[in-house]
């Protein structure tokens, strides 16, 4: 890791575990009814400090190429930090459902003491004791949201932080030493390729690999809990945004497509080739002439991400598509193989 990175990172590091420690302590306070906001209104810096802790671990995630692969199995060894995770989210939620009704402007109008929201009067009070005591319970009321928000930020920068410390550090390995990885050269001379055993997955363990997991440990128990929140406080808005949050989960079908095929076999014969393919958990037996076959590697632009895929197509339709980065078949093999049928010998 160069200089600037392992500075920023400590900068992310000292800048979320100091306003974790801090919002903590004002989050505690206001459980005792103190505002420590109304004495020192400096202390909303923190609000700013939480948004550049955001900022800072993207940069640092995006500096360091942090493989989110293996970013997400570390995170998912681990139940306890996703755990942390959603319920400092639910906290969050539930702290600014329980300020909400406490929340607006306090004023003398017309020689009577309200509580507006915008320009609404949503409250009046009998008396000057009952509208300081009110505003009061505001003020600590809208401390303790701030601070729970603050500390649901700098602890998940924290924590991301710290996990992706025991990220390993890549090394490059020379596939050429083992015969299962000298693709293309068994390719371009017929011979079979085969997954070895150990290495063939079933469909759950390809899910397992990509970032479906991680998406629904988070967002399925997010989206329900704003629907409970929803229900027990009959607000419409929790509703939206549990049915909100719950369309991510729509990602299922799009890494269901990604991994459904993986590819076990080939073998040649003649002028023909024989592909084993588990559809799902099925296997499915092709045999394709080798003048009508085309192999070629394909990038998939995927948010910031490009995806590889090795497309086997019968007179340009496509009939079998294998995702890289998922059990036997990595970046290096899928482009070995892609290689080995553009050198493969002509038929005898």
């Amino acid at each position: 890791m160069n200089p600037e990175r392992k500075k920023l990172r400590s900068v992310l590091s000292y800048m979320s575990g100091f306003g974790l420690l801090i919002s903590t302590g004002i989050h505690i306070a206001t459980l005792r009814d103190i505002n420590i906001e109304k004495d020192y209104p400096f202390i909303f810096i923190l609000h700013l400090m939480a948004i550049a802790s955001g900022f800072l671990l993207v940069a640092v995630f995006r500096l360091e190429k942090i493989d989110p692969k293996k970013f997400n199995t570390i995170l998912l060894k681990s139940v306890w930090p996703l755990v942390l995770v959603v319920s400092s989210v639910i906290y969050t939620g539930y702290c600014f459902l329980d300020a909400s009704p406490h929340l607006g402007t306090f004023a003398e109008s017309n020689g009577e003491f309200v509580m507006k929201n915008r320009s609404t009067v949503v409250q009046v009070f009998a008396d000057r004791e009952r509208f300081e005591q009110a505003e009061k319970i505001s003020g600590v009321m809208n401390t303790r949201y701030f601070s729970a928000f603050w500390l649901s930020i700098f602890g998940v920068a924290f924590m991301f932080l710290r996990a992706s410390r025991r990220i390993p550090p890549s090394t490059s390995k020379d596939y050429s030493k083992s015969p299962n990885d000298n693709l293309r050269v068994k390719i371009e001379s017929r011979e079979l390729i085969e997954v070895p055993l150990d290495e063939l997955l079933s469909f759950e363990e390809r899910m397992k690999k990509t970032s479906w997991r991680l998406i629904k440990f988070i967002f399925l128990p997010k989206a329900g809990a704003l629907w409970l929140l929803g229900i027990v406080f009959q607000n419409g808005l929790l509703l939206f945004a549990g049915t909100f949050a719950s369309l991510i989960l729509v990602n299922y079908f799009f890494y269901r497509k990604q991994v459904r095929d993986y590819l076990t076999r080939l073998q040649f014969e003649e002028d023909s080739c024989h592909i084993s393919v588990l559809r799902g958990d099925e296997l499915e037996e092709l045999c394709v002439p080798l003048t009508d076959l085309t192999v070629k590697v394909e990038e998939r632009r995927y948010k910031s991400n490009i995806l590889y895929f090795l497309c086997f197509k019968h007179n340009n339709q496509l009939i079998v598509q294998q995702f890289s980065g998922i059990g036997f078949w990595n970046q290096k093999r899928v482009q070995a193989v892609e290689a080995g049928f553009k050198n493969m010998t002509a038929v005898d």
